[in-house]
């Protein structure tokens, strides 16, 4: 161990004897990054080496100011070779003779915090030495860049102060200024809108005429104005002015206590009143008849009506062979001419034995035709009497008059369910 810091020591005397001289040559850059923070906040800055023509050591001191930063910690890279010694804000790199580092890029971390109190603003970051030697021993010339640390400020503004009063329709301005840096920035500040007094009628409205009222702002003295509606006419009750006859309309009239104004309207005539009527046609079966009526007010015959025709009055059919008709009572007309319609009606039906008789028989006035002899059926029937032979079986007249009595018995019995 005290042989590595004998040989760290040797070193630094070594680079030291070099004298800033040495840097005379253009060669390697070292560039320390830049960075923009807040009061308290912790920063990075990385030393960057840039052109590296192989180094052996070197020697930084980094100088900042105290009143904007406060050192944390610095830290090596891996340069491949050598090893780090750090106190204070001296860095060293020492390495051997036949080892050299080509690195470029990071290599050493600088740490710092911001100060709580640090002023807002910029401050720099750089290397006061920079001491750098090759295997020989020989001075390599390096060109530093420092860096630059923005302490920003997290602005606290004021309430502002109003420079252009705002008017009731323009915006006015206001600048806000910051209690920490001073810093400043321009608001508008709205239009206050008018102070508008209240409303005064300055032109009153008639009954049909719209009128205006106006109001003034305080502020500024700008009016503005609005339609005030009429207020219509104030009539009082109709009075008929001109009566109305059964033929001619009358007249109402009304006027507005306001302005005189007269409002007319028309009163319906009155219609003839006809309760006096005269035959003046009189109706007859087929043809209709009139009527005249005489108004009771003025006299006047205006109303005619119609008496309806009073139609036929017919009695029995009359008929012929072919036709029948009704003939009226009154004006003798033939009338409902038409003709028969007729059904066959049997009167007697044949038997076995003996002939039948049929006619034919009008179903709407009755006429009926004569007689039509129904044949003989020529069919003997065994046992069965014929209808109103009182030689038949006594027996078989019993049955029959026995089923009859019991027919009319169900009829009778259902009419009367029926009822």
């Amino acid at each position: 161990m005290k042989r590595m810091i004998a040989l760290l020591l040797a070193m630094i005397l070594c680079i030291s004897a070099l004298g800033i001289t040495a840097f005379a040559e253009e060669g390697m850059t070292m560039t320390i990054e830049s960075a923009t923070a807040n009061r308290g906040d912790e920063i990075e800055l990385a030393i960057v080496v840039g052109n590296n023509p192989g180094i052996a050591g070197l020697q930084l001191t980094v100088s900042y100011d105290e009143a904007y930063l406060e050192k944390v910690s610095y830290t090596g890279c891996d340069m491949g070779n050598g090893s780090w010694a750090i106190a204070k804000n001296l860095i060293w790199l020492a390495g051997s003779a036949s080892d050299v580092s080509t690195k470029n890029g990071d290599i050493v971390i600088l740490k710092f915090k911001v100060k709580e109190d640090a002023p807002i603003g910029e401050t720099t970051v750089s290397l006061s030495t920079c001491l750098v030697s090759d295997r020989a021993a020989k001075p390599v010339a390096c060109t530093v860049t420092a860096g630059t640390v923005t302490v920003a400020c997290t602005h606290n503004y004021d309430e502002g102060i109003v420079t252009t009063q705002p008017g009731c329709e323009t915006e006015g301005t206001k600048i806000y200024t910051c209690i920490i840096c001073g810093d400043t920035y321009t608001d508008s500040v709205a239009a206050t809108g008018h102070s508008y007094g209240e409303w005064t009628v300055t032109t009153a409205p008639t009954c049909i005429e719209a009128g205006v009222e106006t109001r003034t702002c305080a502020s500024c003295g700008d009016t503005e104005t609005r339609e005030v509606a009429a207020t219509g006419h104030s009539y009082g009750d109709w009075t008929e002015t001109t009566a109305p006859t059964c033929t001619e309309a009358g007249v109402e009239t009304r006027t507005c206590t306001v302005c005189g104004e007269a409002e007319t309207r028309e009163v319906a005539a009155l219609g003839h009143n006809c309760d006096n009527w005269t035959v003046t046609k009189e109706p007859t079966c087929t043809e209709d008849g009139l009527k005249t009526g005489t108004c009771s007010v003025c006299g006047e015959s205006q109303a005619t009506e119609v008496i309806p025709a009073l139609g036929h009055t017919v009695g029995e059919w009359v008929n012929d062979v072919d036709n029948h008709w009704h003939v009226c009572s009154v004006c003798e007309e033939k009338v409902d001419a038409a003709a028969h319609t007729f059904d066959w009606i049997v009167d007697k039906k044949a038997t076995a034995k003996e002939d039948g008789l049929k006619h034919e028989e009008c179903s709407v006035c009755g006429y009926a035709k004569e007689g039509v002899k129904i044949p003989a059926t020529g069919e003997e029937l065994d046992d069965v009497p014929q209808t109103g032979d009182l030689n038949a079986d006594p027996a078989m007249f019993i049955l029959m008059m026995f089923c009859a009595a019991a027919a009319a018995g169900v009829m009778i019995f259902k009419r009367k369910v029926i009822k």
